[in-house]
């Protein structure tokens, strides 16, 4: 979680509830096992230990952020209780792997794939029962028992829910009225078809899709909107690759929202490659308030990259469509991009910047991590395309003290260097955070216009001033960045853990100073232009950035604002009084930077500019 946030939100343990729910259905595990605990939320690991009462199977769901500290509690489970069973699940744990069981000694067994089919297994193991052992792993007499692949689960309608089974209701309890907030994470397919380098998802056993049952589904839904869930996230691979199955689940999901007001938020991971059908889809749960935007995963639009991760993005007419749907009715549309893929260069990356900018599609780019279970994690994959990578640090040290999760990632490849991947990752990081949040997006769209220029010119520039000048508003923040590789804090430019102080400083607390420096910026590296000072002013008031609602006029030289809006065509110099309508920061916000962030999506931040 970022520094600065009023509530801190946790997921409920669905892949882990999952599994014991399954497990729980069988009598042999009813009569001898009992549920003692789900842990969510990262405390002091010792005061887990103390909680616990000769516990004789503890189990960890582990990835990239919380695997180090699930292997430093399970030790220290082991220390204190070593008759205790400790055994790890989840896409962090490589398959089949001896050395790291051995790295590992305190892991009794480490459970592959599908956990339902497997953990049933286990269970029956350690009861004595008659079992099997595929998809399991562990050591004996040294060496990891014979591996075999467990099938899938055939008919996933078969598998309880942890939700409407009631698995989940402590956790309800215990959390409510405090300031964490529980989200959902739901399934209403299970599986991936594609076969993206980078992912573990389809990769290994879970290529074909498989369905829940519509009743259950719908069963979860109602349970989210009955206990106030305020966000659920859709976790299968493609939404919208069922056309009318996943539209009317989306219409269930309006509808659950319309009766309790819950879940305010869906999201979810669009199919890849689909019809205009999924248009149908996003715009069902956009018009309802439940969606915020639309997320179109590119990764990239560069084509050798494309064919080299073994990518299909949004076929062009469906993207098309959405643009369109998004920008006649308001609605932001987003993608997500990663770097460096292999074999992007520092050019063509810019080329994808400039075409989401220009379209006004919110970037946010990832860095690429090396995924244990991944193509891309294989020797061959890292010799092929010259993968230079690092272990960097995850997630926010403040709120994790205890240990320090990190991930391998890729900081160079055959086409693009460390040095280059270093400051193309800043440069996509400034235009994230000063366009994307509001802060420079007319002044980088107007010299565009006017100068030719491209987006990413104008924030070269822009990255540039602030970098150099130690005593300007956003130096102090972005500077620390600047050798973001060999100080491992790449992470901290995905867009979370590093804003909201910036935020509130240039959008509050220091506004008059940060816009100064746009000036002075534009006036030393740009050139000239006459409606400068009428620029900045309607940057400097296009946010809602007052404690409270008001209107003001501003007197301009010319139609400065249609004409950037791409209402008119031409800049025309007659004097032209605009009205702004501030609707002031609503009070549940403690500061502006919370503020901003919570808006970013919906664009709800701006001002509403008019003609006097």
């Amino acid at each position: 979680m970022p520094d600065g946030m009023d509530k801190e939100y946790l997921f409920f343990p669905y892949s882990v509830g999952c599994i014991w729910a399954h497990a729980n259905s069988h009598k042999e595990v009813q009569d001898n096992l009992r549920l003692k605990k789900f842990f969510v939320r990262k405390v002091d690991p010792r005061s887990i230990v103390d909680s616990l009462e000769d516990p004789k199977l503890f189990g960890f769901s582990s990835y990239v952020w919380n695997i180090n500290y699930n292997l430093k509690l399970a030790e220290m489970v082991k220390e204190r209780y070593p008759d205790c069973v400790i055994f790890f699940g989840g896409p962090s744990v490589p398959e089949s792997d001896e050395a790291w069981l051995k790295q590992h000694p305190f892991i009794d067994y480490a459970l592959y794939l599908e956990g339902e089919l497997v953990f049933y297994e286990l269970c029956k193991r350690l009861l004595g029962l008659e079992h099997e052992t595929k998809g399991m792993g562990f050591l004996e007499d040294g060496k990891i028992n014979e591996q075999a692949k467990p099938g899938r689960i055939k008919d996933l309608s078969a598998m309880p829910s942890p939700y409407t089974e009631g698995y989940f209701d402590d956790l309800i309890e215990e959390y409510k009225g405090t300031n964490v907030y529980l989200n959902a994470t739901m399934e209403t397919n299970r599986g991936c078809p594609f076969a993206c380098t980078y992912c573990d998802w389809g990769n290994g056993g879970l290529g074909k899709v498989k369905k829940f049952s519509l009743c259950r589904v719908y069963e979860e839904l109602e349970w989210a909107g009955r206990n106030q869930v305020d966000y659920v996230w859709g976790a299968d691979a493609n939404f919208g690759a069922f056309r009318q199955r996943d539209l009317e689940i989306a219409q269930e999901v309006v509808r659950v929202n319309k009766k309790y007001g819950f879940p305010r938020t869906f999201y979810t991971n669009w199919h890849k490659n689909q019809s205009t059908a999924l248009v149908d889809i996003a715009i069902t749960l956009l018009e309802s308030g439940v969606m915020r935007n639309f997320n179109a995963s590119l990764q990239t639009s560069t084509q050798p990259v494309l064919d080299a991760i073994k990518r299909k993005n949004v076929s062009s007419q469906v993207f098309g469509d959405m643009i369109k749907v998004c920008r006649d009715k308001g609605y932001s549309m987003t993608t997500d991009l990663m770097l460096p893929l292999p074999l992007e260069t520092v050019d063509s990356f810019k080329e994808v910047l400039n075409y989401c900018h220009g379209l006004g599609i919110v970037t946010n780019t990832m860095p690429l991590t090396l995924l244990v279970g991944s193509e891309m994690h294989t020797p061959e994959q890292r010799k092929k395309y010259g993968l230079i990578t690092q272990m960097s640090k995850f997630g926010n040290p403040n709120t994790n003290p205890w240990v320090q999760e990190d991930e391998e990632q890729v900081i160079g490849t055959s086409t693009m260097s460390a040095d280059e991947f270093e400051r193309t990752m800043l440069l996509s990081y400034t235009m994230q955070h000063l366009d994307s949040l509001g802060f420079t997006d007319l002044v980088a769209k107007y010299y565009v216009k006017t100068e030719g220029m491209t987006w990413t010119d104008f924030y070269d520039k822009v990255l540039d001033y602030f970098l150099e000048n130690q005593h300007t508003t956003w130096h102090e923040h972005i500077a620390p960045y600047r050798n973001h590789v060999s100080d491992r804090k790449t992470s901290n430019l995905v867009g979370t853990l590093a804003d909201l102080q910036s935020i509130e400083k240039i959008g509050s607390d220091e506004r008059e100073k940060f816009y100064g420096e746009i000036k002075h910026f534009c006036k030393k590296h740009l050139p000239e232009n006459i409606n400068l000072n009428d620029l900045i002013s309607l940057q400097y008031n296009w946010q809602n950035h007052e404690k409270n609602k008001n209107t003001k006029e501003l007197q301009f030289k010319s139609n400065l604002f249609d004409y950037v809006m791409d209402k008119e065509p031409e800049i025309d110099y007659t004097p032209t009084t605009y009205r702004v309508n501030s609707e002031g920061r609503p009070k549940k916000f403690s500061n502006f930077g919370d503020y901003i962030f919570a808006h970013k999506y919906k664009k709800t931040f701006h001002n509403k500019v008019t003609k006097a």
